[in-house]
Order: structure tokens, then C-alpha cells, then sequence
């Protein structure tokens, strides 16, 4: 299931940027996708994490 969690402002090439995802938007623990959409809702990047990176500490940072 995917769920969505709009970000306020914008993110520039290159830029880094800490977004901390809302309990109703989790991560899951076998891994996955994230995705980053424009307001079209057209893709315009994504990064994969494995189950290895989803077993860290509640709270960790996991840095793409």
C-alpha cells in the first residue's frame, strides 16, 4: 500500500534535506521504496532500502 506524505517547499539539486516520516507513513521492515513526486505527481526520483537498513533503532537516521 502506498501512502504519501507532502513535503512543504522545495528541494534543490543536490540539496540534502532531513524529512522525519509521520507514524502513519512507515517504513517497512523487509525494505522497499521511497519516492519523490512533483506536484503532477510525476517521478522524479526514488532511492531503495533493504531489510538490513530497516532493522536499525527506531528513530535512526538512514541516510540516502
Amino acid at each position: 500500500m502506498q501512502k504519501k506524505h507532502p513535503l512543504e517547499g522545495t528541494l534543490a539539486s543536490g540539496e540534502a534535506k532531513t524529512i522525519v516520516m509521520p507514524k502513519t507513513v512507515p517504513l517497512y521492515n523487509d525494505g522497499g521504496t521511497i519516492t519523490l513526486s512533483n506536484e503532477a505527481n510525476q517521478k522524479v526520483d526514488g532511492v531503495s532500502y533493504t531489510k538490513a537498513q530497516a532493522k536499525k533503532e527506531e528513530g535512526s537516521w538512514l541516510v540516502f
